[in-house]
């Protein structure tokens, strides 16, 4: 129950920094699902999953060159390392 509740929160997180940086395009044809969850001593590893309703939204989630994409990782990154208190450089 606690694992499933956690990863529930790890897609929520990542969710709403979709729904920030995508604005009205598509967040509402967009779920996250977290795959894997690895904790380690100073880093967790997490493997999500971004599903769209249409193949034409992957370009959009993806951005030119993947810019789009490594926006959402790095602030998803940035929330859960706050979250999970394993960001050690603040």
């Amino acid at each position: 129950m606690i694992l499933t509740l956690g990863l529930k929160i790890i897609s929520n997180m990542k969710n709403s920094v979709i729904v920030i940086h995508y604005k009205k395009e598509i967040p509402y044809a967009v779920e996250v699902m977290t795959e894997d969850f690895i904790e380690e001593e100073t880093i967790i590893r997490i493997r999500s999953v971004i599903m769209v309703e249409r193949d034409t939204q992957k370009g959009i989630i993806i951005g030119h060159k993947g810019a789009a994409i490594k926006r959402v990782g790095a602030e998803a990154r940035k929330d859960l390392e706050y979250f999970f208190d394993k960001n050690k450089s603040t």
